[in-house]
C-alpha cells in the first residue's frame, strides 16, 4: 500500500513538472455575455434572458507551431437552471472549434481540425468547417487551399463500396496593394458523391438498393418510389474588393452559386453588393446598395439588426430569401466620446412575396463601454412591410459582454 502511496505521490509531482513545462506558450482567453431579449412579431411575443461563457485556449511552440481551441459553456437560454446545468445528451458544454497548425517552410503553414472558416460576412463567415488547410503567404499576397469534409457516411454499403461522401475543395486568393487597396477572391467546387435514398415510413432493409445504386440508410420507403438525395455538386464563389481613398472606405462584392449547390433550384444564383462608409469628425456614415438574383441568400451574418445580422431579434434572417431583391441601407454612427457610441440604421428592400413584401427596417443601438474589456449595449428596431398576412415586428434587447 505504501508503495501504491508513493508511486502516486511520484507520478502526481512529475505529472505536476511536466504540467508546468508544457504550459509555455499556452495563453487563456475568452469572453461572456448575459441578455435579456423582447421580441413581437405580430403572432408570437417572447421575453427572455440567455447568456454563455467562452474559454478560449491557444498553446503555442517555439518553432512557430499552434493549437487552438474554444469551449462554450451554459450557450442557452435561461428556464430554472434546467438547461444552463444540463447535464445529459444535450451537454451544454462543447467544443467551439479545435487545431492545430505547422509551419513547414518560410511563408507555409498546414492547418487540420475543427476550425472557423471565414471569407466574407456578405458570401461566408464565423463558419465552422473540418477542414485541412494549406496557406502561403509572401509579404502582401497569400495563396489559401482547403479540404473540407462536409458529410462522412460510414453506415450503409455505397459508401463502403464506392465512398459515398461530400466533400469541398476551395481556393482563396488576397493581394494587399499597399494599404490603399486589398482584393480577394475565392472559389470552391463542391463533390457530392452520396448515392442514398430519404428516410421514409415503410420499412426496407439497410443497403438494399434500387435499379440506380441508391442505399437505403435506416428505414426507408419502397425503394422504386423515392429519389436519391438532392445532388449538391458544383462551383461557387466570390470576389471582393476593399479600397480607401479621400478619407472614404468603398467595398464591392460580387459573389456565385451554381444551381443546386446551396439546396437546390433551378437557377445559377447571383448577389452583389456595394459599399461606402467614412469617418466625419466623431459621425460615421455608411450605404449599402446591393441585390440577389434567382435564390441566391446572403450570409446571416451580414446585415444590420432587424434583417440579418443574427441578432437575437432579427426577423429576416438573410438578404435574398424572399426571392429576388433589391436593396438599400443606410447607417449613422455617432462616437460621443471614447467610451459611448450610437448607431441608427434605415433599410429598405424590394421583394414581393406573400409573408413579406418589401420589408423595411428602423433600428438603432447604444454601446457603452464602461471599463477596458467590458460593455454594454442596448438595441431595438421595427420591421414593417406591405403583406396582409403578416404583422409587422418590433425588438429590443440589452447586452452585458466582457472579454479577457
Amino acid at each position: 500500500m505504501k508503495k501504491i502511496i508513493c508511486a502516486a505521490a511520484a507520478f502526481a509531482m512529475v505529472a505536476g513538472v511536466a504540467s508546468v513545462a508544457s504550459a509555455k506558450g499556452v495563453t487563456l482567453g475568452g469572453d461572456a455575455r448575459a441578455r435579456w431579449i423582447i421580441k413581437d412579431n405580430g403572432s408570437k411575443e417572447s421575453n427572455e434572458w440567455n447568456s454563455r461563457f467562452r474559454v478560449k485556449i491557444t498553446g503555442k511552440t517555439e518553432g512557430g507551431a499552434f493549437a487552438k481551441a474554444r469551449i462554450r459553456l451554459a450557450d442557452t437560454s435561461w428556464d430554472g437552471t434546467n438547461l444552463t446545468r444540463d447535464k445529459g445528451e444535450a451537454s451544454n458544454i462543447y467544443t467551439d472549434y479545435a487545431w492545430i497548425g505547422i509551419p513547414v517552410a518560410k511563408g507555409l503553414m498546414i492547418e487540420g481540425g475543427l476550425m472557423t472558416a471565414d471569407f466574407s460576412p456578405w458570401f461566408y463567415w464565423d463558419g465552422r468547417k473540418d477542414r485541412f488547410k494549406v496557406t502561403y503567404k509572401t509579404g502582401g499576397f497569400k495563396i489559401v487551399g482547403t479540404f473540407d469534409k462536409d458529410v462522412e457516411l460510414t453506415d450503409n454499403e455505397a459508401d463502403e463500396k464506392d465512398d459515398n461522401d461530400q466533400n469541398s475543395l476551395g481556393v482563396s486568393v488576397i493581394n494587399k496593394f499597399g494599404d490603399a487597396l486589398t482584393a480577394k477572391a475565392r472559389i470552391v467546387y463542391v463533390m457530392d458523391n452520396r448515392d442514398y435514398v430519404e428516410k421514409g415510413e415503410a420499412e426496407v432493409d439497410t443497403g438494399a438498393q434500387d435499379g440506380d445504386g441508391n442505399a437505403c440508410v435506416g428505414t426507408c420507403t419502397t425503394l422504386s418510389d423515392v429519389q436519391p438525395w438532392d445532388d449538391k455538386s458544383g462551383m461557387k464563389g466570390s470576389v471582393n474588393v476593399a479600397a480607401k481613398f479621400g478619407g472614404s472606405n468603398l467595398i464591392a462584392e460580387v459573389s456565385y452559386k451554381a444551381a443546386g449547390v446551396a439546396g437546390g433550384g433551378a437557377d445559377d444564383q447571383v448577389g452583389a453588393y456595394a459599399e461606402w462608409n467614412a469617418k466625419m469628425g466623431a459621425i460615421i456614415p455608411t450605404v449599402r446598395l446591393g441585390t440577389t438574383m434567382d435564390g441566391f441568400k446572403a450570409d446571416a451574418d451580414w446585415g444590420w439588426i432587424m434583417i440579418g445580422s443574427g441578432e437575437p431579434i432579427t426577423m429576416y434572417d438573410q438578404v435574398g430569401q424572399g426571392g429576388d431583391t433589391i436593396f438599400l441601407g443606410a447607417s449613422s454612427k455617432f462616437l460621443a466620446s471614447e467610451n459611448l457610441a450610437l448607431q441608427a440604421n434605415f433599410v429598405y428592400m424590394d421583394v414581393d412575396t406573400d409573408d413579406m413584401a418589401n420589408p423595411m427596417e428602423l433600428s438603432g443601438q447604444v454601446v457603452w463601454k464602461v471599463a477596458k474589456g467590458a460593455e454594454l449595449s442596448l438595441k431595438a428596431g421595427y420591421l414593417g412591410q406591405d403583406s396582409d398576412q403578416v404583422d409587422d415586428g418590433f425588438g429590443i434587447y440589452t447586452r452585458f459582454r466582457l472579454k479577457f
